[in-house]
């Protein structure tokens, strides 16, 4: 895959991100956070899986689309999910844990990716 063809799949991706932000916030507030949430991590899971199936560069575009899309109201959602279950005191450190849990997992994505591409290198070298 070309660096241009990646590049258009990234944007692609925040393009339908930013679009149905709105519009998905809004099916959030017609749905329920607990149904709009659920089916939004089941979707997120079948186009995760799906995109392991891709063959060619469209096939990727269109699933970061979709990804986007489905994507682009679950940060709303769970904070809407966690004013509803906790009180203004506690939803300060909530958010905190839930920003703090998202830098993490960031950190954690980048040493893992390094580590495996370290691997690969040397299992080449070795053969």
């Amino acid at each position: 895959m070309s660096s241009s063809a990646m590049n258009w799949t990234i944007s692609l991706f925040y393009l339908s991100f930013l679009i149905f932000e709105i519009p998905s916030t809004l099916l959030l507030r017609c749905l329920g956070p607990t149904r709009y949430l659920s089916l939004s991590l089941i979707l997120w899971g079948g186009v995760t899986v799906g995109m392991a199936f891709v063959k060619n560069s469209q096939q990727l575009l269109i699933a970061r689309f979709l990804l986007g899309m489905i994507q682009s109201g679950f940060f709303t959602g769970t904070i809407i999910y966690f004013s509803l279950w906790y009180c203004k005191k506690e939803q300060i450190m909530r958010f905190a844990i839930l920003f703090g849990a998202v830098f993490a997992a960031g950190v954690l994505d980048d040493i893992l990716v390094r580590t495996c591409g370290s691997h690969k290198k040397i299992h080449r070298i070795l053969n």
